[in-house]
């Protein structure tokens, strides 16, 4: 993750933010709690960049239905977006609304029934879930009411020869087979992949003058070992650690920033989580979330770019002033 500091005062006094992305979600609650136990560093933001507290909002077990809850409205907006719900889909907004409730008072409840939810009932939400998401509803109801991304990405646009991206699924990429399985790669990935290379090593050697023939990772599970022996045998969840951490320092603000078409940590999954720290009511006016239009990496994009910037600022000064 990456660390930001605002100084104004002598470096023991100044205003402290901790900015994480992704997984840098599990790092920074267990980080947050670590520096005010062991150090006495109380930091005044935590910045969460399209992050992950809780892995089990993220990943489908059988018993385990949130994943296909979180992860629902974003493919809905992704949907919205490539005009796959016809022509009376109406605004984003609204959209996001109608899902909202749809899955809070109808989708959850049917998926928690499981094996005892009547069939007609099933059909008449696998027809209502088609609606929302552009998917025929016999495959949903095939699916059992339990949308992957894995087949969103295929099966979205499978007339048109098209896969959506995860990163952000508004990126399209071709793919005229017509296989069941999971695409063969991310076109929202490898659309900026090189850019990122190229930008990346041009640095390192033209600004910094630093010679290496070392390739520069832009995306690798070549960090090991990380331990997760502490969560063996259930799902990583660090949202407790967080939710101590503004319990011992009740002046912490988390802000969490969120892309309507990342499909590899929805938003939905983020409001989930910060909807369930355990925290007393008076501190829960210390969370706040931000939305952009925009997928995983929202400062790829200029306008949101601008947006963030404006975001940070505010967020930064009214938490440091």
């Amino acid at each position: 993750f990456v660390g930001l500091s605002i100084t104004h005062t002598a470096p023991g006094k100044s205003p402290k933010f901790l900015l994480v992305e992704r997984y840098g979600g599990l790092r920074v609650a267990a980080l947050s709690s670590h520096l005010q136990e062991r150090h006495g560093m109380y930091h005044n933001g935590t910045i969460l960049v399209s992050a992950v507290l809780d892995f089990s909002t993220l990943y489908a077990h059988p018993g385990n239905d949130l994943h296909f809850l979180g992860f629902f409205p974003s493919l809905a907006a992704t949907a919205h977006y490539h005009r796959a719900l016809g022509k009376d889909a109406g605004d984003l907004a609204t959209l996001r609304k109608e899902v909202a409730i749809f899955v809070r008072e109808e989708l959850a409840p049917a998926l928690f029934q499981g094996s005892d939810l009547p069939e007609a009932k099933k059909r008449e939400l696998a027809k209502k879930m088609a609606t929302f998401t552009g998917l025929e509803p016999e495959f949903i109801f095939g699916s059992n009411l339990r949308i992957s991304t894995s087949s969103f990405f295929k099966e979205l646009l499978r007339d048109r020869g098209q896969i959506v991206g995860r990163f952000d699924s508004r990126v399209l990429g071709d793919d005229p087979t017509d296989s069941g399985q999971r695409p063969s790669y991310d076109p929202s990935y490898t659309n900026i992949y090189g850019s990122y290379a190229s930008a990346m090593t041009g640095y390192v050697r033209e600004d910094l003058k630093f010679e290496s023939d070392l390739v520069y990772e832009i995306l690798s599970s070549k960090v090991r070992p990380w331990d997760y022996s502490t969560y063996e045998g259930r799902y990583v969840n660090v949202a407790p650690m967080l939710a101590e951490a503004m319990k011992e320092n009740p002046h912490l603000r988390v802000l969490a920033l969120c892309g309507y078409y990342d499909l590899a940590t929805p938003y939905h999954a983020m409001e989930h989580t910060l909807r369930h720290l355990p925290i007393d009511p008076n501190l829960r006016g210390n969370l706040s979330v931000e939305y952009y239009q925009s997928g995983h990496m929202m400062y790829n994009n200029l306008p949101d770019l601008i947006k963030l910037r404006k975001d940070l600022i505010r967020f930064i000064n009214k938490v440091a002033n």
